[in-house]
């Protein structure tokens, strides 16, 4: 801190001189000794009001991706924490295997019964069209039996569907690291149900972090062109 000194000095009065045609008479004592200190104004001047101040920011990067699992499932693992440095293909978080094998079977199963009634529908709606033929069978019967094949079909299909989502689910139940970088936030924890294209967490790329501050303009005026800032 730098302190500005002004001084400021009282003059001393004295007294006009008399008439060369009277005598002067001199003071016994002077008016002041050297001992007497003189008065002075002094004030204080500083021109930065602290040597460190803190200031709060954020970490940010260049390449930001939000990863998030394809399927939906219940998450198991999170294998990461903010600040951990991964490579390309490490796990990073898992969905609960037993719940996503059980759901494979039950569609197996589902599209197994689904293709057994499909199979029914048609034989059904074949025989009846023969009857028709013979005229044993209404025209009712076969509209009946047209319809009955049409559904099972369209069950078959769904069934074909869910089956394939079961399997993806399977396959897609391991998050994994897509390439070298930073976990800069995880938005997930574990037991939490997600849905396709939840965010889990977020990777940057290992170069090209920057650190956004935000200064008192007070304080900025007072900085030097190249300061230098500790990050912590």
């Amino acid at each position: 801190m730098k302190r500005v000194m002004v001084l400021v000095s009282l003059a001393f009065l004295l007294p006009a001189p008399l008439p060369a045609s009277e005598p002067v008479v001199p003071a016994e004592e002077p008016l002041v000794t050297a001992d007497v200190p003189r008065p002075v104004i002094s004030e204080i001047v500083s021109e930065d009001q602290s040597t460190e101040r803190g200031f709060a920011g954020v970490v940010q990067g260049e390449n930001v991706v939000t990863l998030a699992f394809q399927t939906s499932g219940r998450l198991a693992t999170l294998n990461v924490d903010v600040g951990d440095v991964v490579a390309r293909g490490d796990v990073l978080a898992t969905l609960d295997g037993i719940t996503l094998e059980e759901d494979l079977a039950a569609s197996r199963a589902a599209l197994s019964a689904a293709a057994a009634e499909a199979r029914l529908g048609r034989q059904q709606f074949d025989r009846t069209t023969r009857l028709v033929e013979l005229g044993v069978a209404t025209t009712a019967a076969l509209e009946q039996a047209r319809a009955y094949r049409d559904a099972t079909a369209a069950s078959l299909r769904s069934a074909e569907a869910q089956l394939s989502q079961a399997e993806d689910a399977a396959a897609y139940g391991t998050l994994l690291a897509p390439r070298e970088g930073i976990i800069l936030s995880t938005q997930a924890e574990p037991g939490t149900l997600v849905s396709p294209g939840t965010a889990i967490l977020e990777l940057v790329d290992v170069l090209g972090r920057e650190a956004v501050i935000d200064v008192p303009t007070e304080y900025v005026t007072l900085l030097p062109r190249r300061a230098i800032f500790d990050v912590r």
